[in-house]
């Protein structure tokens, strides 16, 4: 009788056992599984966000840099010459003439052309096109044409159209 109500006490260990983990862990452990699957779906939300909200960030900064460069003092023709001069300084090519040639206002776009004449080397005059280009200033090479100085010289002669949008 002692060995059958070992094993009696034995099955009735087994089955409350299996009748816990059936009741008590398995719901549990589901629970668990689902929280932790929450935990991830949140936490891939919050990536998401950090990588939005750094992207606002740069595109606001971008933001304040263009309406400091359009709430620049008033242009005038004076201060246009006085730019292109320095940026012809830099590149190291001789300005040899600068003419305004228009004035036009489009509703509240307002746009300068210049039309400037130009002597330097096939290097230097195109470094002096990049820096006009990539200035802050906002220029635009709307046409131009190099004609070699002379046969077998590196000089160039180059006539160019300059203009500037400004938004007032």
């Amino acid at each position: 009788m002692g060995r059958q109500k070992l094993l009696g006490v034995m099955a009735i260990f087994f089955v409350s056992l299996m009748l816990a983990d059936r009741f008590l862990m398995t719901p549990f452990l589901r629970e668990r599984a689902s929280l932790e699957k929450a935990i991830d779906q949140e936490n891939l939300k919050i990536k998401k966000s950090l990588h939005l909200l750094a992207q606002k960030q740069k595109i606001l900064s971008q933001i304040r840099e263009f309406h400091s460069l359009e709430s620049s003092p008033e242009v005038s023709p004076a201060s246009l010459f006085t730019e292109i001069e320095s940026l012809a300084k830099k590149s190291l090519v001789s300005l040899m003439d600068m003419k305004p040639v228009e004035f036009k206002e489009a509703g509240v776009l307002k746009k300068y052309s210049l039309n400037l004449r130009l002597e330097g080397g096939m290097e230097r005059l195109l470094e002096f096109m990049y820096s006009v280009e990539t200035s802050k200033n906002q220029f635009l090479i709307e046409k131009y044409q190099m004609i070699p100085k002379a046969k077998g010289s590196e000089g160039v002669l180059c006539n160019m159209t300059v203009s500037r949008v400004v938004i007032p």
